[in-house]
């Protein structure tokens, strides 16, 4: 499907990234590929790349940059000469763009949110343009449907809906280039861009609730696939379109299923169905922490004898265990098994530390799915499981 095109692909950071199941797919259909890293984020992609199964080239590209677009456009021309296509999945919004009151957002955050999400996309496509051939290219970007308002993503939702307008204006302008322009409008999936996104587990919750086919939040192949088309020759006269890779939830005016109150199982992550009912709160955590394990977050319940020393061993543990330094933890610290009574029940909070906003979300509906109420901690990168 794509042999011998040569693609540009942003956004690889980790390999939970689209964008690395994108460059995957791409190269098992036969194409070349150069990955661009944003500066700070370089050595994560080298990581990525390596677990590819060719090592691509690796350029560094903060594409608000003009200096740097510049450069990049011509280490291209130089070793390839021309390009067939580009991934635009680059996004980036301030904290306060993406929480709390929408109204409260500067507009000091908006513009950067607006110029790094969305005006990017048109700088990617005046590149692909100095670059492309005659016959052609293609510009694929990622959105999140930007149809109506979501409980959560206030301003990046205001983004995207600018994505999608500047999609359909590329179309318009690059087709007597025959460059064409699509987006992708994907379901929600966990990357570390949805780690940044407050309460993104409500979004997953809507997908199990509304979506007709079966949505594996942590499976990028799907849309990795439907992008591949959209880069390949067999979309060649189709732009200007936003193809829905959500099971089709954009489709249902309503939920089909009803909401379910078990907490058997946690249904943002794919493992064990169910489980037996727990008979101590101390159980209940263990399991909870088992089933954070097996999908990628390391979970343990204690280690050393206060929690600044658990932090410090877990980090040295994981950095033996893992490349990536930063990967995802929860833990609580020996000395905080005080907070259970002899039965195991909890008879005060417990604190919870984790190593990122990537996991919280996770981590807080594992438990709650469990029946153990969480709420923010009083110290950051902490959450405190109640009393029953």
């Amino acid at each position: 499907m794509l042999d011998g095109k040569r693609l540009i692909i942003t956004g690889v950071v980790t390999t939970d990234s689209i964008a690395f199941a994108v460059a995957d797919r791409a190269q098992q259909l036969g194409a070349d590929i150069i990955l661009t890293a944003f500066p700070r984020d370089r050595t994560q992609t080298e990581v990525a790349a390596r677990t590819l199964s060719r090592q691509p080239d690796i350029v560094n590209l903060d594409i608000t940059q003009d200096d740097n677009i510049q450069a990049v456009t011509h280490y291209i021309r130089s070793k390839w000469g021309a390009v067939d296509g580009a991934l635009h999945a680059i996004a980036y919004a301030p904290q306060a763009a993406l929480a709390g009151d929408f109204l409260d957002a500067s507009a000091a955050d908006v513009n950067l949110a607006f110029q790094t999400s969305t005006y990017s996309y048109a700088t990617l496509a005046r590149m692909v343009k100095t670059l492309a051939t005659p016959q052609g290219a293609a510009m694929v970007g990622l959105t999140f449907d930007a149809g109506a308002a979501w409980p959560v993503y206030n301003w990046m939702g205001v983004c995207k809906a600018g994505l999608e307008a500047v999609n359909r204006y590329l179309a318009r302008d690059l087709g007597s280039c025959n460059i064409r322009a699509n987006l992708i409008a994907a379901g929600p999936l966990h990357t570390r861009a949805a780690g940044g996104i407050p309460s993104f587990g409500r979004l997953t919750d809507a997908w199990d609730h509304q979506a007709p086919l079966p949505w594996n939040a942590h499976d990028a192949a799907p849309v990795a696939d439907s992008t591949c088309f959209l880069l390949s020759d067999f979309s060649r006269a189709t732009t200007g379109e936003v193809l829905h890779v959500d099971g089709g939830y954009h489709a249902m005016a309503a939920p089909l299923r009803q909401h379910q109150t078990s907490t058997a199982t946690a249904s943002e992550l794919p493992g064990p169905a169910s489980v037996q009912a727990p008979t101590s709160s101390r159980q209940q955590l263990l399991r909870a922490f088992r089933l954070l394990a097996s999908h990628g977050i390391e979970a343990r319940p204690a280690f050393g004898n206060d929690a600044a020393k658990a932090r410090t061993d877990l980090r040295q543990a994981i950095r033996q265990q893992f490349t990536d330094a930063d990967a995802s933890y929860v833990f609580w610290s020996a000395t905080d098994d005080r907070c259970f009574d002899e039965k195991g029940m909890l008879q005060q909070p417990l604190v919870l530390h984790y190593s990122n906003n990537d996991c919280a979300d996770a981590i807080r509906h594992v438990l709650e799915r469990k029946g153990l109420p969480v709420r923010d901690g009083s110290e950051s990168l902490t959450l405190e499981v109640a009393p029953a």
